[in-house]
C-alpha cells in the first residue's frame, strides 16, 4: 500500500476507483487509500488460509531446486519521462535488490531478476497520478507487465490528489497485480519495496481501517478509547485472558501482530507515546511494543525488521498459490572477479558515433550494467546529465550504442548474477572521446593536414598516408576494423616538417571499413578507409 514522506493533515477517505491501489509502508503522512481496495488483500489472505491443508500439501515442491530457497522472480520496469531521462540509476537499482533478498532472507524466499529492466518512456507513469491519470497508468502497466513474474515499474513521483499534503512512495495494486514505487525509495536503506512485497503476498496493515484516521481525534468522540469498527472492520483487542480474542477476524488477521491503530504515521520514535496512552474498544490499554518491528507498519525504516511468524506462513501459502513454488532455480553461483573494458578507452577512441562498447567476460555473471556519463573538458560530469543516465543491462559482453559526436565519454561496467546484487564486480571508469564519422582532428594536434589515398582502395588494396606537421615530430600508426577491434598495432613514424607520404600495404585485410589512427603526443586524426574487393 501506500508509503508516505510528510505529515499531513487529517482528511476523509477517498472513494477510488475498484481497480485502485493499495496503501504503502513508512511514515509521516496521511490519506492511504480505500478500504474497498485493502479488502482485496485480505480475501487473497483468507481463501489461502482456508485452503492451508492442500496448499501445503504441494509445500514439497518447493524443494524442487534442491535447497529450501524459493525463488521469485522479478520484472524490473524502468520508467523515464518522454524524453527519455530521468531514470533510477542501476546502482541504487541492484541495492534495492540486495535490500529485499536481506530481509527476506530468513523467510527462505530470495528473489532474481527474471530479464533485463525494461526501459519506458512515458510522462504518464513517470509521474504517477491519484486522480486523472490512474486509470492510463493502469492500463499502461497492464499492457506492459511480463507475465509470470512480479512485475514493479519505478517512476519519479506519485502525485497526491489535491488537498493532500502526504507523499505516496509506492502501491501496490491488484489489477493489473503489479507494484509501483518511486525511484528516490529503491536503495539500500529503504524497506519501501519489502513492504509493497508483503502485500503482494497477501498482507495487509496490520492497523487496516485506520489508514486516514488520527486514532487520538477518533477517541475523542468515541469515550476515550477506539470504536468497536473502523473502515467497515473489527477493530483488533489486546489479548487477555478471559478477554475478548477477535485476532483471526479482525484488522490484519493475525494474532502474532499486535493491535496497531496506524501510530507509527504520527510519532517519530519506535513506540506509542507513553504520554498519550491508547485504548481498545474495551478500555484495555495498548502496550508501547504494538506493531512498530513489523514491516507492514507505518513505523519508520530504522523500526521494522520482521515478518510475524503468522504473517511467515500467509506469505508461503501464497507463493504456493501463484506457483512460486515450481519455478527452476536460477543461477546462483557467485560471480568471479571484474570485468576489464576491451574498448573503447583513452588508449583507443571510439572513431565513429556508432560503437560496439566491449569487456571480458566475468565467470558466472549473468548480467552487465552498463553506465556511460558525458564529461566535461574538465573532467566533470555537466549539471544537466545525472551520473547514470546513459545505462543498459545486458547478458552479452558487448552493446552497441549511438553516442554523440566530438565528446568526451566515461564508462563502466558491472557483473551480477541472477540474485546476488550486493556485491560490486565492477570494472574502473574508462575514459574516451568520439569523433565524427568521415575523420577527426584533436583541435591541440600538431598535424596541420593528413588524408588516405586512394579511398576506397583499388583492388591491390595499396594506400598512401600523407602527413603535414608543423614542426618534426613522431607519430604512431594503428589500424581498427568497423567492431573497434584492432587489426593493426602501433607502428612508429617520424615525421618532418612538412609533407609526409608512407605507403601501406593493406592486402592482408578482407574487404571492408576499416579506421587509421594517426597519434602524435600533441594529438591525433583518424581516417575511415574503405577496402575494394
Amino acid at each position: 500500500m501506500k508509503k508516505y514522506l510528510l505529515h499531513a493533515a487529517l482528511c476523509m477517505p477517498m472513494l477510488w476507483a475498484a481497480q485502485s491501489s493499495y496503501a504503502q509502508h513508512q511514515h509521516r503522512g496521511s490519506c492511504g487509500t480505500t478500504i474497498e481496495s485493502q479488502d482485496g488483500v485480505l480475501d487473497r489472505m483468507f481463501a489461502n488460509r482456508r485452503e492451508r491443508e492442500s496448499l501445503l500439501a504441494r509445500r514439497d515442491l518447493m524443494y524442487r531446486s534442491g535447497d529450501s530457497i524459493t525463488y521469485i522472480p522479478i520484472q524490473f520496469h524502468i520508467v523515464g519521462n518522454n524524453n527519455g531521462t530521468g531514470y533510477i540509476d542501476l546502482d541504487n537499482l541492484y541495492a534495492g535488490m540486495c535490500r529485499i533478498n536481506n530481509d527476506y532472507r530468513d523467510q527462505n524466499i530470495q528473489f532474481f531478476m527474471y530479464g533485463p529492466p525494461i526501459y519506458l518512456n512515458n510522462d504518464n507513469l513517470y509521474d504517477n497520478e491519484d486522480d486523472n491519470n490512474r486509470s492510463m497508468s493502469m492500463y499502461l502497466m497492464s499492457v506492459y507487465k511480463t507475465p509470470g513474474a512480479m512485475n514493479i515499474f519505478v517512476g519519479n513521483n506519485i502525485i497526491d490528489p489535491p488537498g493532500q499534503n502526504g507523499r505516496t512512495l509506492a502501491y501496490y495494486t491488484p489489477y493489473p497485480d503489479v507494484i509501483y514505487s518511486i525511484k528516490s525509495t529503491i536503495n539500500s536503506t529503504s524497506k519501501t519495496l519489502s513492504h509493497e512485497i508483503g502485500h503482494f503476498l497477501s498482507l495487509a496493515h496490520p492497523f487496516v481501517g485506520w489508514e486516514n484516521e488520527d486514532y487520538y481525534d477518533v477517541a475523542a468522540v468515541s469515550g476515550g478509547k477506539a470504536p468497536r469498527t473502523m473502515g467497515n472492520r473489527q477493530v483488533e483487542m489486546v489479548a487477555r485472558t478471559g478477554g475478548t480474542d477477535n485476532c483471526r477476524l479482525a484488522a490484519d488477521g493475525f494474532c502474532d501482530t499486535k493491535p496497531d491503530y496506524n501510530f507509527g504515521l504520527y510519532v517519530s520514535t519506535c513506540n506509542i507515546n507513553p504520554a498519550r496512552p491508547a485504548f481498545d474498544p474495551d478500555s484495555v490499554r495498548l502496550d508501547n511494543a504494538s506493531a512498530a518491528d513489523n514491516y507492514m507498519s507505518y513505523f519508520n525504516d530504522a523500526c521494522t525488521d520482521k515478518f510475524s511468524n503468522e504473517q511467515k506462513e500467509a506469505i508461503v501459502l501464497d507463493v504456493i498459490q501463484r506457483g512460486y513454488d515450481r519455478l527452476a532455480k536460477p543461477d546462483t553461483t557467485p560471480v568471479v572477479g571484474n570485468p576489464s573494458i576491451e574498448w573503447p578507452n583513452s588508449a583507443a577512441p571510439a572513431p565513429y558515433t556508432v560503437t560496439q562498447l566491449r569487456w571480458t567476460p566475468v565467470q558466472n555473471a549473468v548480467y552487465y550494467a552498463v553506465t556511460i556519463d558525458e564529461m566535461l573538458f574538465n573532467g566533470t560530469i555537466p549539471s544537466n546529465v545525472r551520473p547514470g543516465q546513459g545505462q543498459w543491462v545486458t547478458k552479452d559482453p558487448y552493446l552497441w550504442v549511438t553516442l554523440d559526436p566530438n565528446k568526451d565519454y566515461r564508462w563502466r561496467v558491472r557483473a551480477t548474477n541472477a540474485v546476488d546484487f550486493c556485491g560490486f564486480n565492477a570494472s574502473p571508469f574508462e575514459n574516451f572521446e568520439t569523433f565524427n564519422w568521415i575523420s577527426s582532428v584533436n583541435s591541440t594536434s600538431n598535424i596541420q593536414s593528413s588524408r588516405v589515398f586512394p579511398n576506397p582502395t583499388g583492388s591491390n588494396k595499396q594506400v598512401s598516408l600523407e602527413v603535414s606537421v608543423a614542426n618534426n615530430t613522431e607519430a604512431n600508426v594503428s589500424i581498427q576494423n568497423a567492431l573497434g577491434q584492432q587489426v593493426m598495432g602501433k607502428q612508429n613514424l617520424v615525421l618532418v616538417q612538412g609533407s609526409n607520404i608512407q605507403t601501406m600495404d593493406l592486402s592482408m585485410f578482407k574487404a571492408g571499413i576499416y579506421f587509421v589512427n594517426i597519434e602524435t603526443s600533441a594529438g591525433n586524426v583518424t581516417h575511415k578507409v574503405i577496402l575494394s574487393e
